[in-house]
């Protein structure tokens, strides 16, 4: 159980939690942007639909 406790508190050490602070920020990141593109492309396909509606 001590051993554990160790691997525990060594995992959140200041540097891993920076690093791991980082690293989320990064996913984060890109999931807003990847979001963003979709929110966009289904804006696009929208409209697309509205007009290609109202020409038939």
């Amino acid at each position: 159980m001590i051993n554990y406790y160790v691997l525990i508190s060594s995992l959140f050490s200041p540097f891993f939690l920076v690093s791991f602070e980082q690293l989320s920020g990064r996913i984060f990141q890109k999931v807003l942007r990847d979001s963003d593109t979709i929110r966009v492309h289904s804006t696009i396909l929208k409209f697309h639909y509205i007009f290609c509606n109202s020409n038939s």
